[in-house]
């Protein structure tokens, strides 16, 4: 077995860390792109990329592992306790390998779905944070912010999309594809 099949086992992973990390640097400017007082939207990169690997590979558990994962690094690197990200995320994967089941493979209607899943997210992250007295925004502006945060969804999700159904489809997760190929 050569080293490029190895690594191709961990593109996904490697791309939803990217996805993280590109989360980290984009939210800062997130809320300025908008003009738009008061309101201000979410940048997730690594919820697309979670739903959108999910929708991909419903059958592949290791999708659910990776997302618990990848939360946990999210929560302990910019919230400081866990549960939001590690919750979510497993959350959102594994709503998306069920949904998937039962919807057509067209890029018009899971799309859609990640943007659901993204405003889910947002609704839980919100939920979650409020609970713990970490932020105190009021349910009013939460709602301008999923129109928001839906628009941005859209054109995330819209760019970033045919990227994670080529890894989806070509590097599952942690998945041997010498007996594939």
């Amino acid at each position: 077995m050569n080293s490029r099949s190895k690594l191709s086992r961990w593109y996904i992973a490697i791309a939803e860390f990217g996805a993280l990390i590109i989360d980290g640097v984009a939210s800062i400017y997130a809320h300025s792109l908008l003009g738009l007082s008061g309101v201000s939207a979410s940048f997730w990169l690594v919820v697309i990329a979670v739903a959108a690997c999910s929708l991909i590979d419903e059958n592949n558990n290791n999708e659910i592992i990776l997302a618990f994962f990848i939360g946990l690094i999210a929560d302990i690197y910019y919230l400081g306790f866990i549960g939001p990200y590690t919750v979510g995320l497993t959350l959102v994967s594994w709503l998306c390998q069920k949904v998937t089941r039962i919807l057509p493979d067209v890029f018009v209607v899971r799309v859609p779905v990640i943007v659901i899943c993204y405003l889910l997210f947002d609704a839980f992250f919100w939920f979650i944070l409020t609970i713990a007295s970490t932020i105190s925004i009021s349910f009013s502006q939460v709602l301008w912010g999923m129109l928001a945060n839906a628009i941005l969804a859209l054109i995330l999700a819209s760019l970033s999309y045919p990227l994670f159904n080529f890894l989806g489809r070509e590097y599952p997760f942690a998945i041997k594809m010498n007996y594939y190929k």
